[in-house]
C-alpha cells in the first residue's frame, strides 16, 4: 500500500505502541449494509453473506476487522476528526459522490480536506468516491479540479461504477478511470466502493466479473450495493431479502464470503440518475 510521507514522518514520532499500526485494506470483494437499518440488521447481514469487507457510509463499528469506515462529506474534517484519530489503523473511505448535484462538494473543500486529513490524522485513505462510467466524463473532470486545487494523492484511489449493462461496459467505464491516472501520474490502487447492475443485464454475471477483478488485482477492493437496497431502486441487484439469502447473496457466499459452503457447493465446486441520501448524522 501506499502511505504519504507526513503519515510515516508521524508515525516515526510517536512513541512506540501509542497509536495502532496502520493497516492495509484486504484485498476483498464486500458488501455495503444501510446504517438506517440498525446493529441487529447488520448483524443479520454479516451472518448471512459472511463478507471479508463492509461498510454502511458512517463510522459507527470500527472495532470490527472487516468493517470500512467512511467520511461521507468532504465539505469539512471536523465531523469526523474525533473518530478518524481513534482509529487510525483503519483505512478510511473519503467522500461519497461528491461530483454529483445531490451531494455536491467542491474540490477546493475536498483539496483542503485531504490536506488536514494528512496533517492531523494520518490515518490511510482512500478518496474520493466519484462516479466513473465510459460516457460520463463529470467524475474524472472534478477528480482533476481536486488536484488542481491541492488535492493529496491518497493511498487508494475509491471510484463508483453504475449504469452498465454488462461486464464489458463495466471494464470499460474503469479503464477511463485508469487511463486518468496514468495520464495525470497518480497511479493507485483503486478499490471500486460501490457497484452493482442498475439496469436489464445479468446481475450474477457481473458480480462474477467485478470479483474476478479482485482476484486477479486489476482492482485492490469492491464493495457490493447492496445486501438489501435501502432505496429499492435495484432489486435484481439485492443478496438477501427480509430473512434469507437470494440466489446472488448465495453466488456471493460462494465467491466471496467466509462461510461454510452451501449444500451444492460440496458437489458443484471442484476443490441514469438518481438521488442520493446523507447520513443524517454528518450534514453538507
Amino acid at each position: 500500500m501506499f502511505l504519504t510521507l507526513v503519515s510515516l514522518l508521524a508515525m516515526l514520532t510517536l512513541p512506540t505502541g501509542e497509536l495502532p499500526v496502520p493497516q492495509p485494506m484486504p484485498s476483498a470483494m464486500g458488501v455495503s449494509v444501510a446504517w438506517q437499518r440498525g446493529d441487529s440488521w447488520a448483524d443479520e447481514s454479516l451472518a448471512l453473506l459472511t463478507p471479508k469487507l463492509w461498510m454502511n457510509w458512517v463510522f459507527d463499528h470500527n472495532e470490527d476487522a472487516a468493517y470500512v469506515p467512511m467520511a461521507f462529506s468532504l465539505k469539512s474534517i471536523d465531523p469526523y476528526l474525533e473518530a478518524a484519530k481513534a482509529a487510525t489503523h483503519k483505512t478510511w473511505l473519503l467522500g461519497n459522490e461528491p461530483d454529483l448535484s445531490s451531494t455536491y462538494i467542491s474540490p477546493t473543500d475536498a483539496a483542503v480536506f485531504s490536506q488536514r486529513w494528512v496533517a492531523e490524522v494520518g490515518a490511510p485513505m482512500a478518496c474520493c468516491g466519484v462516479i466513473v462510467h465510459k460516457d460520463y466524463t463529470g467524475g474524472l473532470q472534478w477528480m482533476s479540479n481536486y488536484l488542481a486545487a491541492g488535492g493529496v494523492v491518497p493511498d487508494y484511489w475509491q471510484i463508483h461504477i453504475y449504469f452498465v449493462q454488462n461486464s464489458f461496459e463495466w471494464q470499460l467505464s474503469l479503464n477511463s478511470f485508469v487511463a486518468w491516472m496514468e495520464a495525470n501520474d497518480v497511479v493507485r490502487p483503486i478499490i471500486v466502493s460501490e457497484t452493482a447492475m442498475t439496469e436489464s443485464g445479468d446481475a450474477s454475471a457481473l458480480l462474477e466479473y467485478v470479483n474476478s477483478k479482485v482476484d486477479d488485482g486489476t482492482i485492490h477492493a469492491s464493495i457490493w450495493y447492496s445486501d438489501l437496497d435501502y432505496w429499492t431502486l435495484w432489486p435484481q441487484s439485492d443478496l438477501r431479502t427480509e430473512g434469507e439469502l437470494t440466489e446472488l447473496g448465495e453466488l456471493y457466499v460462494r465467491l466471496s464470503g467466509l462461510g461454510e459452503p452451501l449444500a451444492e457447493d460440496e458437489t458443484e465446486q471442484p476443490g441514469e440518475s438518481f438521488t442520493m441520501w446523507l447520513p443524517k448524522m454528518v450534514s453538507n
